[in-house]
């Protein structure tokens, strides 16, 4: 008996469907063109509804028993970027520290290139903390200062990463440098950060 009169493999065929004139349902050139436009709008309001980064970044600089710490956030809401400066007394007794002029001064650079240069803190040239105690100073800064760089500097621009949701916008690296102005000797804390650009 041939195996295609065998009730057997009859039954088997039916279940598998394994008729060797059937053919397998092909996908059209047209069911491929909107399967891909359904994906890239899909992408593309992934992209748009990607919210701003809103790292956190801190640094501590420890001399002559204060402790001065240099941070940097970002606020949802308004997305200005929030730059933070704490001053803190770490000795047993009350401490008089003397500054030459202002007493913080902060510069943010993208590749060498001075985008803002201004002082934290006014002209206080003293400050006086007991034990235990902390004073803080902070400014705020436009986020549209960075966007107004990258337009006249794009060359500067760090590309997206490249993945299969591009979801990672180009990007800024900025330098965010604090100098602490200790009538001695002034002394400085950087903080790396970058600042997406919305194309």
């Amino acid at each position: 008996m041939k195996k295609e009169e065998n009730p057997s493999y009859v039954s088997l065929k039916k279940k598998t469907g394994s008729d060797s004139g059937g053919r397998r349902k092909k996908i059209t050139p047209r069911t491929l063109f909107f399967m891909n436009g359904f994906i890239l709008v899909i992408m593309f309001v992934l992209y748009q509804s990607k919210e701003i980064e809103t790292g956190y970044e801190s640094a501590v600089l420890e001399k002559d028993k204060m402790l001065y710490r240099f941070s940097m956030s970002r606020d949802k809401k308004s997305t200005k970027y929030i730059f933070f400066v704490s001053v803190k007394s770490q000795s047993d007794r009350p401490e008089r520290k003397a500054f030459t002029g202002s007493i913080f001064n902060l510069k943010i650079k993208c590749s060498g290139n001075e985008i803002i240069n201004t002082n934290i803190g006014g002209n206080i040239e003293t400050i006086y903390i007991k034990p235990g105690e902390y004073r803080s100073f902070n400014m705020l800064i436009e986020p549209s200062l960075f966007d107004e760089f990258a337009k006249n500097h794009d060359g500067l621009l760090k590309p997206e990463i490249r993945t299969i949701l591009p979801l990672n916008r180009p990007y800024l690296p900025l330098n965010a440098e604090l100098r602490i102005n200790f009538r001695e000797k002034p002394e400085d804390i950087v903080l790396k950060f970058r600042h997406e650009v919305l194309k």
